[in-house]
């Protein structure tokens, strides 16, 4: 058997070598279709939602606890999401004049032997909530904790309404949960 003794530097072709019908080629239109409809659709498209806020009831969970005093209290506590299309939902601590004072209304409609008695509005403030980088719009879930001490409500049931404002004064719709049955 006879070596050949080869000492000449060699490319990378001519170490290889393939025949041209299992060769690779990448045609430069069309790698460059590929890859930018491949970055087109790895953008997140922003959502959009009315400027004015709409709310949905997620959930409203009751409990019977007890105070540090030993007596009941029915708790409830409202989960419901969010959108506002312009991001404005929340109050600074320094916006405390009308109407800037409250934002977040929950109206408690007590019931008594089916009949409903004298709603009372219940008046909360959410504070600024910030749009995610890049978006305008916002979209969330928030709870509202609600108590009712059974001693002092001599009704048997209650539902709730609930909307809230945006800093531009666009009302929410009004969402309400079923009636509630006190213990």
């Amino acid at each position: 058997m006879q070596e050949i003794a080869d000492n000449s530097v060699k490319s990378p072709s001519e170490l290889v070598t393939m025949p041209e019908s299992t060769k690779l080629r990448i045609k430069t239109p069309l790698y460059l279709a590929v890859m930018l409809g491949m970055l087109a659709f790895s953008c997140k498209e922003e959502i959009k939602f009315p400027d004015e806020p709409t709310i949905k009831l997620v959930s409203a969970v009751t409990s019977v606890e007890q105070n540090q005093l030993g007596t009941d209290v029915n708790r409830t506590v409202l989960t419901f999401s969010f959108t506002d299309g312009d991001g404005d939902i929340g109050l600074s601590e320094v916006q405390t004049a009308a109407p800037f004072d409250f934002n977040l209304f929950v109206i408690r409609i007590a019931i008594k032997d089916g009949v409903d008695q004298n709603p009372e509005l219940l008046k909360f403030r959410i504070p600024v909530l910030k749009p995610s980088a890049g978006n305008t719009g916002i979209q969330g879930e928030l709870d509202v904790q609600l108590d009712v001490i059974s001693i002092t409500f001599p009704e048997d049931s209650l539902r709730y309404e609930l909307y809230l404002l945006d800093r531009a004064l666009n009302s929410s719709n009004i969402i309400s949960t079923s009636t509630i049955s006190l213990q």
